[in-house]
């Protein structure tokens, strides 16, 4: 077994609860915490038929991990911890959890090469072992079971079952964890990235990219049962999510600066590329999230259900019949700044119902707390403020903030106070921050001319505005005293001007010059 790497197992996402999809907020959202924890790890949420919230994560005993387990019923006010019987080390490894039958849960863990199983009858009230002897026999056949690889279908669980976990027959799981069914191969040059079945039983396998390419259209291998092959392209290098509907596969794709679907037939036709909204590009230095982020699950409804993140680090939501016809929602369903940072390798999306997203957030040295966000709570991103009184007005937004500056300053009123004025409003009551520098670049040298900084409380949809005195950053002694200085006398014309406006979705610039 191995020790608790607590270090390497951050997870720093926290999330917010809350109102309906339509309603923009006026404070802070709240949190639903489901426990707090020694680890940091990424929590696997399941919405069973009755409504039910289950919620598994890891935390340590002594130098192990063990899996801890939740309930919300509909309509209790908070979580209760159940207890799970004869729990080994997980390894920190994200089980898996779902519902063969109303009122029936079933969780699998699989920290080393073993399988573990546990039943509820009683809506996950309480849980008796499942004996998985069944399943770890299948190792003489090359089929080794992965939780952190299952994905839900009709009859069972589905996943890659391979030695190597990417290339091998694709299994179905029976509902008492005694066998499993092979329902395709895979070639070897095939490397596998997910897996899904459509639930007029056809099995996709969709792959890495067929070539490394940093730029241009990449091309992702594709198969369907164990005949049909081809490929499905995208605009360039990203991140991408595999689900089925009723009888197509669906792959989400972020990358480009934008979040695409393209559909795949039962016979291997590809539909058109549909561009679902915006995405951050990777190293994008906005927001306190620069990478991409997509994930989507097949709901127990039947419809698809797609999460991705947008430039500043929140995320948006978008459901689907088809795959191929999508509707967004009415805002960004908002992440908290210490959150943000991990949302692309650390959140999951609620199977079941894709109606929560789970993480972990640091509270303090080595503790965290399993929180959940509603899906249904958003924001819309405001409209930049007026710029009337705002010369040459330049205008920006990220996410929740957006902001107008001037884009050309007056250069002799400058000198005299070093006073500027910009204006700021944000979609939630919060904290903003707004700085001034102003620089002169000569060659390779670059000057700093002066700077400041102020924070602001803004009231949700209220636009505030914000003086700036940029003062000179150099300490002046002056008769065996000292004092800084607060009139940039040295700013020359054409002198750079950068405007930056801060909160929880990182940092947005605009830029300005001395005129």
């Amino acid at each position: 077994m191995r020790k608790a790497r607590i270090g390497l197992l951050l997870a720093t996402v926290a999330l917010c609860a809350g109102v309906s999809a339509s309603q923009a907020f006026a404070a802070k959202s709240a949190t639903l915490t489901v426990a707090k924890t020694s680890v940091g790890s990424r929590p696997a949420v399941f919405v069973d038929a009755k409504g039910t919230i289950n919620v598994l994560w890891s935390s340590t005993a002594g130098e192990y991990f063990t899996l801890k387990y939740a309930r919300k019923p509909a309509g209790a006010k908070g979580f209760a911890e159940v207890t799970l019987p004869n729990v080994p080390d997980t390894d920190g490894e994200t089980p898996f959890i779902y519902e063969p039958s109303s009122g029936v849960l079933e969780i699998i863990l699989t920290p080393t090469l073993d399988v573990y199983g546990w039943r509820s009858t009683d809506d996950g009230a309480s849980w008796t072992s499942i004996d998985a002897s069944g399943l770890n026999a299948l190792r003489s056949q090359e089929i080794y079971v992965s939780a952190e690889l299952l994905k839900e279908a009709q009859g069972g669980p589905v996943e890659y079952a391979g030695s190597t976990g990417y290339i091998g027959p694709i299994v179905q799981l029976n509902d008492e964890l005694t066998g499993a069914t092979t329902l395709a191969s895979t070639v070897e040059a095939l490397a596998g990235v997910e897996v899904a079945r459509s639930a007029d039983g056809n099995t996709f396998v969709l792959a890495a990219p067929s070539e490394e390419n940093e730029s241009g259209p990449v091309k992702l291998p594709f198969q369907v049962n164990s005949g049909t092959t081809g490929s499905v392209e995208f605009p360039c290098p990203g991140v991408q999510s595999l689900a089925a509907a009723q009888s197509t596969a669906v792959v989400l794709f972020s990358g480009c600066g934008g979040t695409w679907t393209r559909t795949i037939s039962s016979g291997g036709a590809i539909g058109p590329l549909v561009k679902l909204g915006p995405a951050p590009n990777t190293g994008h230095e906005e927001g306190v999230n620069g990478e991409p982020f997509v994930e989507m699950i097949a709901e127990r409804s039947g419809k698809l259900a797609a999460i991705y993140v947008v430039p500043g680090g929140d995320l948006a939501v978008a459901h689907s019949s088809d795959g191929a016809h999508w509707t967004s929602g009415a805002g960004y369903v908002p992440v908290p700044e210490k959150a943000s940072a991990r949302v692309a390798t650390d959140a999951s999306l609620s199977t079941g119902a894709a109606d929560w997203l789970g993480v972990s957030s640091e509270t303090g040295s080595e503790r965290y707390a399993i929180e959940l966000v509603a899906l249904s709570q958003t924001y819309k991103p405001p409209a930049p403020p007026s710029g009337k009184g705002i010369p040459s007005a330049h205008h920006g937004s990220l996410g929740s903030i957006a902001a107008v500056a001037p884009g050309k300053i007056a250069l002799k009123a400058f000198r005299k106070t070093g006073k500027v004025k910009v204006r700021v409003v944000s979609a939630l009551t919060e904290s903003v921050s707004a700085e001034i520098s102003v620089s002169r670049t000569r060659g390779n040298t670059t000057t700093d001319i002066c700077s400041a900084g102020v924070k602001a409380k803004l009231k949700a949809h209220q636009a505030k505005t914000i003086t700036l005195t940029c003062a000179v950053s150099g300490v002046f002694v002056i008769g065996g005293g000292s004092q800084v200085s607060t009139k940039p006398t040295d700013a020359k014309k054409g002198d750079a001007v950068a405007f930056a406006f801060a909160n929880r979705n990182g940092s947005l610039a605009i830029a300005s010059k001395l005129g």
